[in-house]
Parts: structure tokens; C-alpha cells; sequence
């Protein structure tokens, strides 16, 4: 066909060719023929042959248009055949994406699946049947995963289906839902649980039910109700199934209702059985905060460090270390712990939430032991979205019907005491009038579900009033409250720890003149923890000891030299002793080691007013009052240095802004000598 065509093509292009060659003469003879056969002229065989052909090339015409007819159809026809091909193709590709990510998630699909539970006849002709029994069954575990705070991640859980919805691929007659069960199958990893209940029709336990139950990769277990209660039989074989797929939210589940042996025995099989490194790594940071209150702190941490070390890098685990070696004293070993874990990842399981938390408390965990209480407050302004972060507005915050809201909704927060450490936290920063006023308001309402947990939260609201009672230098009040701490704590060997109340029952001994009751008392603290060693120093101090003051404070230094608040409080007794140049001294060295620590400014900047230089004490004081407006003692020393340079309206204002915050006893009779 392209060859006629083409054929067809090149005569035309001759045609065309010959026309546009014509001469006038050629022209002239065609004209006469033409009169010749219009006067009845015979027509000559050329004429004849020229009809002849132009019948021909019209026939050719009409051919050739059929032709292209065809062509056009053939053409339509091609391209409708490649448009269906492509199409085919796209669904294929579409087929084979769906098959492939039905294969993906098959691959990673760890669900547990719930079999039809087989039920005896008599129950089963009362609706009781394996359908019923296998639907009962994972009610009961969505609802006490429901009940469960953990941060565990919860696993998926579903009831077998027996008729899945028939969507049927083409051509072969299998339905979509035969193709995702296969594909589970061969590369899933589904945890299956069959089992029966069946009656009990002798023995010691006839008249019971039992309730078998089989688990993939575990031995069976026989469960008996000897009441023939069916509802409790089910409870119990849901827990079972709880223990066996998600032990550690199980044993959080226990802990949350009052079961804590229960809780610490699934703890000790899930560590003993635990299939992997990680699994068992996070199983020992689990078990180290359910023997929170039974297990001391060095067997606690001894916990954390296995699983350190089976699984080096888990930020949480160094946090949890972090908070074991704050108990314990080893202040330098949790700075460094605190900054180590703040360059690790948060929990993958983490949301951004979390994460921004994650940062805030590694930022807040440095503060501590740095003494600095703009970042010490950060954990409480990021759990209570308070901007600016200052401590009265923390305590409007969680005094207010969100923060309210925010505890009676938070189990860590109001079972696991993180509302009065916050109230521990703004004492220990002098912000002692709102920390008053947490503890007032939020202080007598928290409770744990279980004896263990009461002692827990009491005892942190008890340790909150101690650090305000010490801070308003209200002896009796601290020999009140620590003899509170310790009626609390003597059960739980978890709460008897060296950085505790008693530090401030010592301390109160003291100032109170029992001076060898306090030694007795510090002398039983660990020599390695760095709060107790300050703490001999200070009751050295009050005894007037300087030479075994200054031993203490030494060795605190020199145990953990990246802090400043053994110099804080060396430089404190050297002041109260007289000695205003060894005071500056040790506030410059405080401030060296953390420059944002206001208690060194102060130390450094009542030093200097000590010795008559008004001028860098104002400095000094002022730079305080920026790291710590709210705390009274700042201000009206401040006060005290602007007035002696002259500046009697900034002293004024200095006083009124201490009148209207907390004062110690001598500090509001030293305001009472001033004009306000």
C-alpha cells in the first residue's frame, strides 16, 4: 500500500509538473481538438486513449479514497489498541503496588489475633460461643490497655475474622482479603491465641470451668474458676494474654491498680525471658522504677547500668541514672550524666511533644546541679506552657482550671509526684511564695492507688515543705516536717536516701543548738555524696568550727569541681564569720563555674558591700535580681548597696518589690528598720 501511495504520489507531483510546464502551443492544439469533435468531427485514437485514461485516473481516484478510509480506520484502531495496552499496563503496575504494600505490612505485622475460643454446648446453646467468648476476651484487654499509662508502645490487637469482605482480583477468582491473609501467613509475624473453656466434672475442683489457653511460642495455660464465675474466668484469661504479649504495660497496668508484687514478678520474667538485647534492656529500666520504693538506690541503678550496657545509647537510661545518682549525692557524676543523655536522641516512640519535653527536661536537669534557675525552671514552663517563665506564673498555671485539668488527667503527675519535685524545685530557688502556695493548694489531694504509692507522694509533699520550712529559716517547723519524712518513709527503703529532709533536720539541730544531735546525724551521710558533705560543713560552720568547716566544703570541691554550690556555701559561712574577702573569694569562683548562678552573685555581691564597695555590689546585687527577681533577700540587699551610692528612689523600689515577696525572719526585721 506505501508503494502505491507512493506511486500515486509521484504522478500527481508529475502531473502537477506537467501542467505547470505547458506550453501556449500545447494549449492551442488541445483547443483545436476540441472544436474539431464539437463540429462532428471524428475522434482520433489519441482522443480515445486520452477518455481512456482519464477514466482510469478517476477509477485510481475513487481507489485511492477508499483507501485512505481504511488507513484512517486501521490507524483509529492501532492507536485505540495502544491506549488499552498502556492502560493494562498502569493497572498492573497499580495491582503490583497494592500487592506490595500488602506485603510490606504483612511483613511487619505483629499483631495478636484472638481465634475463635471454643465453648461446651450447654453455654454455647445460651450464646456463649467462641465467637462470644473470643469478643469477651479482647474487650477485656482493649480495656485494661485503655486503663494502662505507659510509654510503652501498645501492640495491635483484633479478633479473628472468619469471612472477610470479597473483593475478588481478576481472572483468578481470590478475593483481596485471601491475598492479605496468605501473605500474614507466610510473612507476618501474628501472634495467635486459640484455647476452650470447658466444665469441671470431678476432682477437687468439679463444678468450675477452666479456661485453656495457647499462645504462639509459649506452653499452654490452664486457668480455673472453681465459682464457675464466667465473667472472672474471662478477666483473668485476658490478663494472661496481656502478661504473655505486652509484659511491661502489663506490669505499669498492675502498678496503676494496686498490684506492685505482681507488677515486679512479670518485671523478672520479662527480664529472664526477654528474646533480645533491647527487649531486655528495656525491661530492666522498667523493673528499676517498679522496685522504686522496695529496692535502694544502688541496686536500682545497678539495674539501669545492665541495661546501659546491653544497649549503649538510650538517652532514657541515662536520664533514669541521672535521677538515681541525684539521690544519691554524686552531683558531678549526674551533671555529666545529664549532658551526656541531652546529646542522645529522644525515645523513638517519642511525639514532637515529647521530644521538645525530652529537650526541656535535659536543660532543666542541668540547671540543677548547676544552680541555675532559669534553666531549672524550664520542664515546669514547657509541661505548663507558661511564657515568660517565671515561678508565679507556673503557680497560677497549675493552680488554674487547665493546670488542674492537667494533673487530674496526668497519672506520672499527680501518682508520680512530678507536681510537689516542681514545688521542691521553686523553694530550692527561693521562689518560696509560690511554691507555698502549690503545696497549700494541691498538697493534701494526692494519693496513689496503693500504700507504696502514698508513701511516695506524701513523702515528696513532705520533702517540698521541709526545702520551704528551711528556706523561711523556720527551724521548728523543719524538726516538724522531717519527723514527718521519717514516720513515712521507714517502710520503704526506696525513700530513705542521703539527699533527703534529714539534711535539714540536721541543719535545724543545729541552728537550734543541739549541735551534737546534728553531727550525729550528718556523720551517718555517705561520704561521696556532695549535698551531705556541704551539709558538714554548714553545721561545722553554725558550731563555729571554721577549720573543719573549711575541710568539708574542701572535699565537696574537690569531689565535684564543675559546681558552685559548695563555694556558695563557703563563701556564706566565711561571711558569717566575718570574713568578707574569702566570702568574694568564693563567689567569683562560684560565679566562674556558673555564671548564671544567683546565689554565688550574691554571696560575691554582699561580700563586697561587706567591704565597703558599694558601687561593684550594686552590680553584683543587680545582675542577681535579673537571674532571680522573685527571690526577697536579693532585692533588699540590692536595695541596701543603691542607697549607700545615693540612688534613693532605685533603693525605694528595691524595698517595695522585697516587702511584697518571701522573707526569712532577720530579713523582714532588717526591711522593718528601712524605709519602704
Amino acid at each position: 500500500m506505501s508503494e502505491f501511495l507512493g506511486g500515486a504520489e509521484a504522478d500527481d507531483a508529475a502531473a502537477e509538473s506537467a501542467g505547470a510546464g505547458t506550453s501556449a502551443a500545447a494549449v492551442a492544439i488541445a483547443l483545436q481538438r476540441a472544436r474539431s469533435r464539437k463540429r462532428g468531427g471524428q475522434a482520433s485514437a489519441e482522443d480515445r486513449f486520452l477518455e481512456e485514461q482519464s477514466g482510469l485516473i478517476a477509477d485510481q481516484r475513487r481507489h485511492l479514497h477508499e483507501q485512505l478510509k481504511t488507513i484512517r480506520l486501521k490507524h483509529f484502531g492501532e492507536v485505540l489498541k495502544v491506549t488499552l495496552q498502556v492502560l493494562t499496563i498502569l493497572v498492573g503496575v497499580l495491582l503490583l503496588g497494592g500487592f506490595a504494600a500488602m506485603a510490606w505490612h504483612a511483613a511487619h505485622d505483629e499483631s495478636l489475633v484472638i481465634e475463635g475460643i471454643g465453648s461446651p454446648p450447654d453455654l454455647a446453646a445460651k450464646g456463649v460461643t467462641a465467637a462470644a467468648l473470643s469478643t469477651g476476651l479482647e474487650d477485656r484487654l482493649s480495656q485494661m490497655r485503655s486503663q494502662t499509662a505507659s510509654p510503652v508502645a501498645a501492640a495491635e490487637v483484633r479478633e479473628a475474622v472468619a469471612n472477610e469482605v470479597k473483593v475478588e482480583i481478576p481472572e483468578t477468582g481470590v478475593s483481596v482479603g485471601e491475598v492479605s491473609r496468605a501473605l500474614r501467613d507466610w510473612l507476618g509475624h501474628e501472634t495467635h491465641v486459640t484455647g476452650e473453656v470447658s466444665h469441671i466434672t470431678s476432682g477437687p475442683e468439679a463444678g468450675g470451668l477452666a479456661l485453656s489457653l495457647r499462645i504462639s511460642g509459649q506452653p499452654g495455660v490452664r486457668l480455673v474458676q472453681a465459682d464457675g464465675d464466667q465473667e472472672a474466668l474471662l478477666q483473668r484469661g485476658a490478663e494472661q494474654i496481656y502478661q504473655w504479649r505486652e509484659p511491661l504495660r502489663y506490669s505499669a497496668y498492675l502498678q496503676q491498680h494496686g498490684r506492685p508484687d505482681e507488677s515486679v514478678a512479670v518485671l523478672k520474667h520479662a527480664v529472664a525471658t526477654a528474646p533480645t538485647p533491647q527487649a531486655r534492656a528495656e525491661a530492666l529500666s522498667v523493673l528499676s522504677g517498679a522496685v522504686n520504693m522496695t529496692w535502694p538506690p544502688l541496686a536500682r541503678r545497678a539495674l539501669l547500668v545492665r541495661a546501659m550496657k546491653l544497649v549503649p545509647g538510650r538517652g532514657s537510661a541515662y536520664v533514669n541514672v541521672v535521677s538515681q545518682d541525684y539521690s544519691l549525692g554524686r552531683w558531678e557524676l549526674a551533671l555529666n550524666e545529664a549532658r551526656t543523655a541531652q546529646r542522645m536522641p529522644p525515645p523513638p516512640a517519642s511525639a514532637e511533644s515529647g521530644k521538645t519535653l525530652w529537650r526541656l527536661l535535659g536543660e532543666s536537669n542541668q540547671g540543677l546541679y548547676l544552680n541555675d534557675y532559669s534553666r531549672e525552671l524550664t520542664q515546669a514552663c514547657g509541661t505548663y506552657e507558661v511564657e515568660p517563665c517565671q515561678p508565679t506564673a507556673i503557680a497560677d498555671a497549675v493552680l488554674g482550671d487547665e493546670g488542674t485539668e492537667l494533673i487530674r488527667n496526668d497519672p506520672v503527675l499527680a501518682v508520680g509526684g512530678r507536681l510537689p519535685a516542681f514545688v521542691v524545685r521553686m523553694a530550692r530557688i527561693h521562689a518560696v511564695t509560690p511554691a507555698a502556695r502549690l503545696l497549700a493548694a494541691k498538697g493534701p489531694s494526692s494519693a496513689g492507688p496503693d500504700a507504696s504509692l502514698t508513701a511516695a507522694v506524701a513523702s515528696t509533699w513532705v520533702f517540698a515543705a521541709v526545702e520551704i520550712d528551711q528556706q523561711r529559716e523556720d527551724w521548728a517547723a523543719v524538726l516538724r516536717d522531717s519527723g514527718a519524712w521519717e514516720t513515712i518513709t521507714a517502710p520503704w527503703p526506696g525513700l530513705i536516701i542521703p539527699m533527703s529532709p534529714e539534711l535539714n533536720r540536721a541543719l535545724a539541730l543545729a541552728k537550734l543548738g543541739d549541735v551534737s544531735a546534728a553531727e550525729a546525724l550528718v556523720g551517718r551521710t555517705p561520704r561521696d555524696c556532695y549535698p551531705c558533705l556541704r551539709m558538714r560543713g554548714r553545721v561545722a560552720a553554725v558550731k563555729g568550727d571554721m577549720a573543719g568547716a573549711n575541710h568539708w566544703f574542701a572535699e565537696a570541691a574537690r569531689q565535684a569541681p564543675s559546681l558552685p554550690m559548695a563555694d556558695d556555701d563557703w563563701g556564706r559561712a566565711l561571711l558569717e564569720a566575718g570574713d568578707a574577702a574569702g566570702a568574694a573569694a568564693h563567689g567569683k569562683a562560684a560565679i566562674a563555674k556558673s555564671p548564671n548562678d544567683a546565689d554565688g552573685l550574691t554571696l560575691w555581691g554582699e561580700a563586697l558591700l561587706a567591704q565597703g564597695d558599694a558601687k561593684a555590689a550594686a552590680d553584683k546585687l543587680g545582675a542577681a535580681a535579673k537571674l532571680a527577681p522573685w527571690w526577697g533577700r536579693v532585692r533588699l540587699k540590692h536595695a541596701e548597696a543603691l542607697a549607700k551610692l545615693g540612688r534613693a528612689d532605685e533603693a525605694r523600689a528595691e524595698l517595695r518589690a522585697a516587702a511584697g515577696l518571701d522573707l526569712a525572719p532577720s530579713e523582714r526585721a532588717e526591711l522593718a528598720g528601712r524605709k519602704v
